[in-house]
């Protein structure tokens, strides 16, 4: 078993993670078992502020201690396609554009053959978010996107240099309104990250760990004078 520090900026580049993680026992001998496994399966895309549209499948393994698996003759692959193992039970499909409206069936496949999956309909495009370029607390800030899909849990984020907060919006809507109110903990003179983040939920084999999820999640951003 080994331990190895990490760090890893995950979910398409706007989230930093710092952590130590190790390697589980299970990676050194054959699995056949499903049950000891729980797997975290994602579809991700982001348009981010610079208008840069960017990917992630990705499928993490680990064991009930949270320590990491790799397969042992083992492997792993996402609508037929086989996925690279990168390192810290986390296996990834490179140079893959992840659609929107899209399905998506990530297979495990353990020692002794047998093949496992999970699956997961990625949600619909997000696209043309409008915020004011210097937003100056006079009236209500109004922020629109389209598409907004009704089937998946929408979030708005507004993010500065030292504060965030977030929003639930209310499903298929494809706008929200802020109070001045709301922005006083920001301070002027910065630049606000606004982001909308749709995340759908899939469905993941009974066979795996009942703590394993399959999940797409698209997020579109936007700056903000304030």
């Amino acid at each position: 078993m080994t331990t190895r520090t990490m760090f890893f900026g995950v979910l398409l580049g706007f989230v930093g993670i710092s952590c130590e993680l190790t390697e589980s026992p299970l990676s050194d001998v054959p699995i056949s078992e499903p049950s000891v496994i729980r797997v975290l399966a994602e579809a991700d895309r982001d348009n981010g502020s610079t208008n840069a549209v960017s990917s992630l499948l990705m499928v993490t393994l680990y064991d009930k201690h949270d320590e990491f698996i790799e397969i042992k003759n083992g492997q792993v692959s996402v609508n037929g396609l086989s996925m690279t193992y990168c390192g810290f039970g986390q296996y990834i499909r490179t140079n893959e554009t992840v659609s929107p409206d899209a399905s998506y069936t990530f297979v495990v496949s353990l020692s002794d053959g047998s093949q496992y999956s999970c699956n997961v309909h990625t949600p619909k495009e997000l696209r043309e978010l409008t915020v004011p370029a210097q937003y100056d607390r006079k009236s209500n800030l109004v922020i629109t996107w389209q598409t907004s899909d009704p089937e998946a849990v929408t979030t708005l984020i507004v993010k500065g240099d030292t504060v965030q907060t977030q929003y639930r919006v209310a499903s298929g809507a494809g706008t929200f309104t802020l109070q001045p109110s709301a922005l006083t903990r920001f301070h002027s003179g910065q630049t606000l990250k606004v982001k909308v983040l749709e995340v759908r939920t899939g469905h993941v084999d009974v066979g795996f760990m009942s703590t394993s999820s399959a999940t797409a999640s698209f997020s579109i951003s936007r700056n903000m004078g304030i």
